[in-house]
């Protein structure tokens, strides 16, 4: 029985790979393979932008920020590739002729690499900045990157949602971590923050 669900999953898998990398949006693939390609820049912008606000205003605070998120990206990293080489499984693009490889992928598929990077930094994000237009923004961001790396045909559906999850359970246990024993972000004001008052916090 098992066997049988666990090949029924990987048909309806691969039916949804094959239907997106088939019917993707007309004039949309220059798009998908330039924020799929330049991702990893994306976020790395975005980190060291944080650590520039934080040297330009001399704030602590924005510091402190800039090493919780290079935390996520460092050990959302290690723990993606992990699981890749653990689980290795191969590429659909490489091993199925009928899916359009319009992109190269690097190592092994499961879980989407790219998928994780922007679930942790977007969760990251929505914690560190709690405002309703950004979260909005960080999660579309971070859907639109994971459809890309369908539409494209390197990675299964299942290898997306499993970057997802894994990238975001990264992102809110470093974040919510942090929050607790460094900051404490006022839910008002994104942007303001209050020294705790017990011992282990960091004055801003």
């Amino acid at each position: 029985m098992r066997a049988l669900y666990r090949e029924f999953l990987l048909a309806q898998d691969f039916q949804l790979l094959h239907w997106l990398n088939h019917n993707h949006l007309p004039f949309s693939l220059p798009f998908l393979k330039f924020i799929s390609t330049y991702c990893t820049y994306f976020s790395i912008a975005i980190i060291l932008a944080v650590l520039v606000i934080g040297l330009i205003y001399k704030s602590r605070t924005w510091k402190i920020k800039f090493l919780v998120l290079v935390s996520v990206f460092t050990l959302n990293t290690l723990i993606t590739q992990a699981c890749k080489h653990l689980i290795d499984r191969e590429r659909p693009g490489y091993c199925f002729n009928e899916i359009d490889r319009i992109v190269d992928g690097g190592g092994p598929s499961f879980p989407s690499g790219h998928s994780s990077e922007v679930a942790s930094l977007a969760i990251s994000m929505m914690l560190l900045f709690p405002t309703q237009r950004r979260v909005k923004s960080l999660l579309f961001w971070a859907f639109l990157i994971g459809y890309s790396r369908i539409a494209l045909g390197v990675h299964y559906p299942s290898d997306v949602i499993a970057g997802l999850v894994i990238g975001g359970v990264i992102g809110w246990s470093v974040s919510t971590f942090s929050k607790e024993h460094f900051l404490v972000i006022k839910n008002e004001d994104a942007l303001s923050y209050s020294l705790a008052e017990k011992p282990g916090y960091i004055q801003v």
